[in-house]
């Protein structure tokens, strides 16, 4: 018996940015912005990975995030809210994306960026909880983040 020749299947590659609308589309309890913004991809993404630092600039109820293990593009962390939440995180990062759960993915956080052109990059934000919840809850994620995309525009400018 001859062996059945193989053909390589076509591969399907989403960038960052699509990978989130996907999982917005999929997750209910999440919610997703957009934005773009006049700047490079290598500095936004820069400063979207820039978690320890950037996040509690960006986001209004995050007073502290502290990696705790680092192994190559996966991450565990730990953050600190305002209202003294502790809360750990896995976080997977890629080039242009990156995907942080807490456990039993309680709750997910999501960071995209792809470039747009050389001085322009479109980037993402999603975060929620992964399943059906009030409609109370599903407007302050939304609300959360639409501060959050801002805050990272607002910082990306401050920054120039």
């Amino acid at each position: 018996m001859s062996p059945i020749p193989t053909e390589a299947w076509p591969a399907a590659t989403l960038d960052g940015v699509r990978r989130l609308r996907v999982l917005a589309a999929v997750l209910p309890g999440v919610h997703l912005e957009e934005r773009e913004v006049d700047q490079p991809f290598e500095r936004v993404w820069a400063f979207m990975t820039d978690i320890e630092r950037n996040v509690p600039r960006f986001d209004r109820d995050v007073v502290s995030v502290r990696v705790t293990h680092r192994e190559g593009n996966n991450l565990r962390i730990i953050t600190r809210t305002r209202r003294g939440l502790v809360a750990p995180f896995r976080v997977e990062i890629e080039n242009g994306f990156m995907l942080m759960q807490a456990p039993a993915r309680a709750y997910i956080v999501g960071s995209a960026a792809h470039p747009l052109d050389a001085g322009r990059t479109r980037y993402a934000h999603l975060e929620g909880v992964p399943r059906r919840v009030g409609r109370i809850r599903s407007a302050r994620t939304a609300r959360h983040v639409a501060a959050d995309v801002e805050g990272i525009a607002r910082l990306l400018e401050a920054e120039e």
